[in-house]
């Protein structure tokens, strides 16, 4: 298979890394990570 270093540049790739990470950070998160003032907000 072939790398995708070719087909990005180093940004795009440091963007994509950036996502993945904001992803992660989403999917384990608890309410105590969101703001009190915000709180009455959640379902």
């Amino acid at each position: 298979m072939m790398g995708y270093r070719t087909q990005s540049t180093d940004h795009d790739r440091w963007a994509i890394v950036a996502y993945l990470r904001a992803l992660h950070r989403a999917n384990s998160g608890t309410k105590d990570d969101v703001p009190e003032n915000l709180r009455a907000q959640l379902n």
